[in-house]
């Protein structure tokens, strides 16, 4: 059965004389071929998101990696107006739809894997705005890889609501935290140098270079509040 996982937060925030209410979208976690309709919202179209197994991948290679994401509206339903074939080893990916832009129109979050064998596959976290008929790439980041044989790295992602000191309203961002195996346990084979040097990495979209930007983390609001999340990512995936 197909694991949906949704989150609706309903947010009050005062600021001096203020108050600023949050209806958020949900956050829809895929983790395996689906077919999911949307609700309308009065910023689009009910969609229909389906993603299938792609029987046209190359000769030769491993048929469980390859992918296609189809998004349609609803009022059409005919042909789709998004066709976006992908591709992640061993049949592990995971697609997270949440507005990023506060726009209330979710952005796809798409986490796919490369490399087979053993301790090699590393994971990349891509980010991207629906645009009429086109996916718009916003953002491109790698969240897990390995420094050794079994020794694994990878960032834990979640997506707090801030209070941007440049904005006039809550917003969500994207937050990755970092973790690993012990460095001790991977001794003498493994290079812990490999490990990022970034603990925490934290972005947030901006409407002027229509892409995510890395932020700071000086806040107006103190510490981000976090929804509760989706759970963690498997550790075991290559």
């Amino acid at each position: 059965m197909t694991r949906l996982l949704a989150t609706a937060l309903l947010w009050g925030v005062i600021c001096g004389q203020t108050t600023l209410a949050w209806d958020s979208l949900p956050v829809t976690t895929l983790v395996e071929p689906s077919d999911l309709t949307l609700p309308a919202t009065p910023s689009r179209p009910s969609w229909r998101i389906t993603i299938t197994e792609d029987r046209t991948f190359p000769e030769g290679a491993w048929p469980e990696d390859y992918f296609v994401l189809r998004i349609y509206r609803v009022a059409t339903n005919a042909t789709a107006d998004i066709e976006f074939p992908f591709e992640s080893t061993y049949g592990y990916f995971e697609l997270d739809l949440v507005d990023l832009t506060n726009d209330r129109i979710e952005e796809l979050v798409l986490i796919t894997g490369r490399g087979r064998g053993t301790s090699v596959r590393g994971e990349l976290l891509r980010v991207f705005a629906i645009r009429a008929k086109q996916l718009k790439p916003l953002l491109e980041v790698p969240v897990s890889g390995y420094f050794g044989s079994g020794c694994r790295w990878w960032y834990l992602h979640e997506y707090p609501f801030e209070h941007r000191k440049d904005r006039p309203a809550l917003e969500r961002g994207l937050l990755l935290r970092l973790d690993h195996d012990a460095a001790a346990d991977c001794v003498p084979f493994g290079s812990p140098s490999l490990i990022p040097s970034t603990n925490v990495m934290e972005y947030g979209y901006d409407p002027n270079g229509d892409q995510m930007e890395s932020l700071d983390h000086r806040r107006t609001m103190g510490e981000p509040s976090n929804p509760p999340s989706q759970p963690a990512p498997k550790k075991g995936r290559g």
